[in-house]
């Protein structure tokens, strides 16, 4: 019998690779507008797949990693 591994809880809590930039910011804690300026001043990387504007999960653990307060 083939398993597959759970997801990790601490670091894939949905096994998802990528977010809509609503359910990226719903899931930080910030607004819309705070990722959509991220994104416009090319600090966060996404992806435009017709209409809908995606952000990969290893592209926002490494743009949150940057934000970190020392």
């Amino acid at each position: 019998m083939i398993t597959t591994p759970a997801p990790n809880a601490a670091t894939e809590p949905d096994g998802r690779i990528s977010y809509s930039v609503e359910d990226a910011a719903e899931a930080m804690g910030v607004g819309r507008s705070f990722l959509y300026l991220a994104i416009k001043n090319g600090e966060l990387a996404s992806l435009k797949l017709g209409k809908r504007r995606l952000l990969m999960r290893d592209d926002i653990l490494t743009w949150l990693s940057t934000k970190r307060a020392v």
